[in-house]
């Protein structure tokens, strides 16, 4: 993974209000939602190198505004951001009614991982071979309000490529895709959309699989705290922010530089390009 800072030397002072700008939560929002501040894994500090201090006058967020910012497609495959605050285990939640809610909810609100193959050590923001993907079907067709899911709690998926896919029955699909969507870090297809996911998955090409909860994850856990970024929010993405991507060799691929064209132009004109 490379990131991608901007050229511009400016950067907030330290009493400006930086409410626009991604922050983490505050202990007492994380516990009023169901989460034990003190079990998420790899939170943001400030000192990170993936986040500074800012002053917010949001009530909820907390003084670390978060500079790396993450690529994603969402359900329909349009492209969109999100911030990493860190990851749960499965008893990171706390132990009442309101914690096993958001857990339980969390698996409404997944996101898609694609970790490099044979790759051991990685969370939803490193050694993925691609962009993460993430599903808000559900609450869209149901009507509900994604108020439901403060936090941005998702259960994570891992996505892998079976055996399948590379012997002959597999070749047809997945030259299909390749044309289609273009080339992750490792040469498969990209999988930019939910349809994509049910395709690949009804032609037992991929598995879709959460994370064993019994799995102790040093790095990682079963569940990201991973708000979106509201890019109709006028200066969202802060003169300091930066791009995470997955990269071979150093560089990122050709098929997902778009995501760092609409990054740009959302921090120098403060919105999407056309």
């Amino acid at each position: 993974m490379t990131a991608q800072k901007s050229d511009d030397g400016s950067f907030p002072t330290l009493w400006e209000d930086t409410t626009n700008n991604p922050h983490d939560y505050t202990n007492r929002f994380y516990e009023s939602n169901g989460v034990n501040p003190k079990a998420i894994i790899v939170r943001r500090t400030g000192l990170d190198g993936l986040s500074v201090f800012g002053y917010t006058s949001n009530p909820n967020n907390s003084a670390v505004r978060v500079l790396i910012t993450m690529p994603a497609y969402d359900q329909y495959g349009g492209l969109t951001f999100w911030y990493p605050l860190g990851e749960l285990q499965y008893d990171g939640f706390t132990t009442d009614r309101i914690g096993a809610h958001t857990r339980e909810f969390a698996k409404y609100f997944p996101i898609y991982v694609f970790p490099v193959p044979n790759v051991k050590s990685f969370n939803s923001i490193t050694n993925g071979r691609q962009a993460a993907l993430i599903d808000d079907s559900w609450v869209k067709s149901s009507g509900l309000d994604s108020n439901l899911n403060p936090l941005g709690m998702r259960q994570i998926r891992i996505v892998s490529y079976t055996e399948k896919a590379f012997a002959q029955d597999g070749f047809e699909m997945m030259d299909y895709f390749g044309k289609k969507n273009g080339f992750a870090t490792d040469g498969t297809p990209l999988i930019r959309s939910f349809d994509d996911i049910q395709l690949l998955l009804k032609s037992e090409l991929i598995t879709a699989d959460p994370i064993d909860p019994e799995i102790r994850r040093p790095y990682g856990g079963q569940y990201a705290i991973s708000p979106m970024i509201d890019v109709t929010t006028q200066g969202v993405i802060a003169k300091d922010a930066f791009l995470w991507m997955p990269s071979r060799d150093g560089k990122w691929m050709p098929d997902e530089k778009m995501f760092l064209y609409q990054f740009n132009c959302m921090q120098k004109y403060g919105e999407l390009c056309q």
